[in-house]
């Protein structure tokens, strides 16, 4: 009877083993592909959270129209802010990309970066996150008209041709590293894909940081 009892608790303990060792395997392959040997830069434009010399930095391709974008701009990004960024361990850099030359969106991709150079860009990112149709309101033409006729390094910014150069420039990169979707991440040449809840990222950022 004890022999019997023995095997099976070597069973089950055998089979725990293999649930532990799948389960890693499946959370790993679901939160980040193979990594790559590529180099994702930081361009002159780019918008910033946290410390210039924090030791990890993480690449966030995005833009306002992508719901699961603003969700996670919104509900995810300030505990890993209060966690890490505020802290100087990290910095987010968003990397905004437009796949269409849809007015309204190409226009509020335009304004965050030309709002981070010349003004307060928290405020903006704010609004789109709340009220993300404000792009279409007459409210935020006159927005933009006022920042335009008051600030010269603004309108040459929004005119110029340097905001629609740093969209290029972030599509191509995108493109260039054959990514498919938004929101995408980049952390240590490891893509993360899609939409992931803090605490998901909050163990990829504390394992990144320690090896």
């Amino acid at each position: 009877m004890n022999r019997f009892r023995n095997k099976i608790s070597i069973i089950i303990a055998a089979l725990f083993i293999v649930g532990v060792s799948i389960s890693t395997f499946l959370y790993c392959r679901f939160f980040y592909e193979k990594s790559r040997h590529f180099i994702v830069e930081e361009f002159e434009n780019d918008i910033v959270f946290g410390n210039e010399n924090a030791p990890l930095s993480v690449y966030m391709f995005a833009n306002y129209d992508c719901s699961y974008c603003r969700f996670f701009l919104q509900n995810e990004l300030p505990l890993i802010d209060s966690l890490f960024i505020q802290k100087g361990k990290l910095k987010l850099i968003l990397k905004l990309v437009n796949f269409t030359h849809e007015y309204y969106s190409e226009r509020a991709s335009k304004a965050a970066i030309c709002f981070n150079q010349y003004s307060d860009y928290q405020k903006l990112n704010s609004l789109f996150l709340i009220q993300p149709e404000i792009i279409y309101s007459r409210e935020f033409d006159t927005l933009i008209e006022s920042y335009i006729n008051k600030n010269e390094g603004f309108a040459e910014c929004f005119y110029s041709g340097i905001a629609e150069n740093s969209l290029l420039q972030n599509k191509n990169l995108f493109y260039n590293l054959k990514l498919d979707k938004l929101p995408t991440f980049i952390i240590n040449n490891k893509t993360v894909v899609g939409f992931k809840e803090a605490d998901k990222f909050i163990r990829l950022i504390e394992k990144e940081l320690h090896e």
